[in-house]
């Protein structure tokens, strides 16, 4: 398997064109963007080339700065990020915790989320998720209405909070309804087991 890694800051620098044409017949690319603080609108075009022509295209070391111009133009989207990759398995660990009913690690790895952004979407709704697992509906809600007002575009916070709506208090169904109406609305997909539950 030929693999390839190279850093980023070269193409930031004005050699675009070289780095584009040296890169061929290669299973893996990986970008290293420890060195980057700028990247030019010439080093996002080769990173987009090589993601259509290069599908494990990878970037590693990312910066807040340099993930923010990724995610500014759309890019961390396409790309396999380290940091998303990363993000993903934190999630998937709390769910776990949460599933087997460890609440205490589960929190440690929310609080840890909640630390590098304070009002997440992300841990906010993991936390609710834990609170309502534990009967702590009140405090599900609380901290859903937070996930909420943090990230109003999101759809997630929507669905959990009909989710919750329906498990306190069944006749609230049209509460709840409202609340998977607004994530739709946000772009929401849709979620026949909700449905069901409106019904």
């Amino acid at each position: 398997m030929k693999q390839l890694m190279f850093a980023v800051a070269a193409v930031a620098a004005g050699a675009a064109m070289a780095v584009e044409s040296n890169i061929v017949g290669y299973d893996t690319v990986t970008v290293d963007a420890d060195d980057l603080r700028y990247i030019s609108s010439a080093g996002l075009r080769v990173i987009l080339r090589l993601r259509k022509s290069e599908p494990s295209l990878s970037v590693i070391n990312a910066g807040t700065e340099t993930y923010s111009i990724f995610k500014m133009t759309g890019l961390e989207k396409k790309l396999s990020t380290e940091r998303e990759k990363a993000r993903k398995a934190r999630r998937d660990q709390v769910v776990r915790a949460i599933s087997g009913g460890d609440y205490a690690a589960a929190e440690r790895v929310i609080s840890e989320m909640l630390v590098e952004k304070p009002n997440g979407a992300t841990p906010l709704n993991l936390r609710a998720m834990m609170e309502a697992r534990q009967g702590k509906f009140r405090e599900a809600e609380r901290t859903l209405d937070q996930a909420i007002m943090s990230n109003p575009r999101s759809y997630h916070a929507y669905y959990n909070m009909a989710d919750l709506i329906i498990k306190m208090n069944p006749s609230g169904k049209i509460a709840a309804k409202r609340y998977y109406d607004t994530g739709r609305a946000m772009g929401g997909p849709v979620d026949e087991k909700l449905e069901a539950a409106l019904k």
